[in-house]
């Protein structure tokens, strides 16, 4: 997971037409779900991975 959290939002936006709120609401939750069946592939710990990022 390469740390490009607004580039994920804006695509979540474009092709499924979600809300902000709804965009984060889902990338939370893919995230969430990456973090439990891949946490090798992440490069950054969960304290990290989306700091300085503001909704």
């Amino acid at each position: 997971m390469r740390h490009r959290i607004f580039p994920a939002l804006t695509t979540l936006r474009q092709v499924s037409g979600y809300s902000i709120p709804e965009a984060i609401e889902k990338f939370d939750a893919r995230y969430n779900y990456l973090r439990e069946t891949r946490p090798d592939g992440f490069t950054v710990g969960p304290e990290e991975y989306g700091r300085h990022f503001y909704s």
